[in-house]
């Protein structure tokens, strides 16, 4: 442990810090499964959407992701090239930004699925399809802090 004083004491003699109670608790343990870690903001003409997968055989998985742009989604990074890999450290990474009016994403879809799963692609459908949630170990929306507004 650390501790700054915040001033030199007034007699520039050496000070005595005594501690009376101490308490200590662990961090918190993640869950096995798929976390997001970041995303780019909306002026972000290369964004991106990044995280980590945890307590898994990451060599049997994969990451689908879809955006909410305006009223529809889309399947990212491209419709012909629907999943992420997951790294052997268990973090994956994928641009958002790969056409039309991407920066502007307000929702941002990210699905855990086991390898060999079909892709449900969707190119502005309104709803994201049941069945990408049914064959999803596990995911995560984020919601972007501020509208994303088209210029």
């Amino acid at each position: 442990m650390v501790v700054t004083l915040a001033a030199t004491p007034s007699n520039r003699k050496n000070a005595q810090l005594l501690i009376s109670e101490f308490s200590w608790q662990p961090l918190p343990v993640e869950e096995p499964g798929l976390y997001i870690d970041g995303v780019s903001s909306c002026t972000d003409l290369n964004g991106a959407v990044w995280g980590h997968v945890i307590g898994l055989d990451y060599s049997q998985y994969q990451v689908e992701i879809t955006i909410q742009v305006g009223g529809g989604w889309w399947s990212k990074p491209y419709a012909d090239q629907p999943f992420t890999c997951i790294a052997s450290n268990g973090a994956w990474a994928c641009d958002i930004t790969t056409g039309g009016q991407d920066q502007t994403a307000t929702n941002i879809a990210v699905f855990l699925v086991p390898k060999g799963t079909p892709a449900r692609v969707v190119l502005g459908d309104p709803t994201l399809p049941t069945q990408v949630y049914a064959d999803a170990v596990d995911h995560k929306e984020v919601t972007r802090p501020y509208p994303c507004l088209t210029r």
